[in-house]
Formats: C-alpha cells, sequence, structure tokens
C-alpha cells in the first residue's frame, strides 16, 4: 500500500509532492507494477467524511491477491498510464523505476 498517492480519477483526494518534479502518482511508479495490479478507491473523495481525505493505492504482487482485491467493492484497479488530466499522455516526471525499487 502507498499511502497520501493521488487517486488519478478524483482530485478530491490529497496526495504528497516530493518536489515540483515529483509526487506520489502513477506516473512516479509507471513501469514498475503491472497496470492491472494497481487498485485505488472506487469511492468519491468526500464520502471519507474528513475535512481532508487522502488517496492510497493497494499493488497486488501475485495474481492470487488480485483476485482477492478485485472482490473489494471498495476499490477498482487502474491503468497505470491515466493521468489526473484523463488524457493517458505521460509527462516527462522522472520514474521511481529509474531511482529505486520496492521490496529491495
Amino acid at each position: 500500500m502507498i499511502d497520501d498517492f493521488q487517486v488519478p480519477y478524483d482530485n478530491g483526494f490529497r496526495w504528497d509532492k516530493y518536489d515540483d518534479e515529483r509526487e506520489i502518482c502513477l506516473r512516479y511508479i509507471d513501469g514498475i507494477f503491472e497496470a492491472q495490479s494497481i487498485y485505488c478507491p472506487a469511492y468519491p473523495a468526500y464520502k471519507e467524511g474528513h475535512k481532508v481525505a487522502l488517496g492510497y493505492c493497494v499493488i497486488a504482487t501475485s495474481k492470487e491477491l488480485q483476485k482477492v482485491l478485485n472482490k473489494i467493492e471498495l476499490l477498482k484497479s487502474v491503468e497505470a498510464s491515466t493521468t489526473r488530466f484523463g488524457d493517458g499522455q505521460k509527462d516527462d516526471m522522472p520514474s521511481a523505476a529509474n531511482e529505486f525499487r520496492f521490496g529491495v
């Protein structure tokens, strides 16, 4: 799970930035995980019931875990190439794949 993560289809969720070039979002982890293995909230941010809703993602590290996450109605699978603007275009943001590897 990655907390404070940008939910690409709901800007009501807040997320963190490292600096002006790197933020915790799909573009930053692009190329590390298969698109179908990344899940974000399937509900709108206002349903959090807090003044500030923080985004998150859950990453399935196996096909078995994907099957489990697919059954959770509060999550939905997202496509790794999605941007917050919904245009499907990638920008020049550095990818985490170039800087570090999860689980190492």
